[in-house]
């Protein structure tokens, strides 16, 4: 089975010097979501074919690198499967309100990537 990238995750010390980078480098949209330290990074419409929106995480010690968000059909038997290769679990699975589930790994390099479940 492959899993697609369905999103990206990138941190921030500084998210307000991030959001305004994004509208006038890019031209991306932010939304702020109240009370979470979170922003979403809207790339394109909601409803543009094969457009990967992201989100931007309020973090004083920010990622070296963007992480990449896949999609799974199963985060649990994902899971299993990255540690049996090699891979590391980071976090998760943890429930996202009603929308899904997800976990971080990291792969045999030391990448952190995102693993997302939605709600069928």
């Amino acid at each position: 089975m492959i899993c697609p990238v369905v999103r990206f995750e990138l941190s921030a010390a500084e998210p307000e010097r991030a959001r305004h980078f994004y509208r006038a480098a890019f031209g991306w949209h932010t939304v702020a979501v109240p009370d979470t330290g979170y922003t979403q990074l809207l790339t394109a419409g909601p409803d543009a074919p094969g457009a990967i929106n992201g989100g931007l995480v309020h973090d004083a010690a920010p990622n070296a690198a963007p992480v990449i968000v896949v999609q799974v059909t199963d985060v649990a038997a994902t899971l299993y499967d990255v540690e049996h290769v090699g891979g590391r679990r980071v976090t998760g699975p943890v429930p996202i309100g009603d929308h899904g589930h997800s976990a971080a790994v990291t792969d045999t390099e030391g990448n952190t990537i995102g693993l997302w479940q939605p709600t069928r």
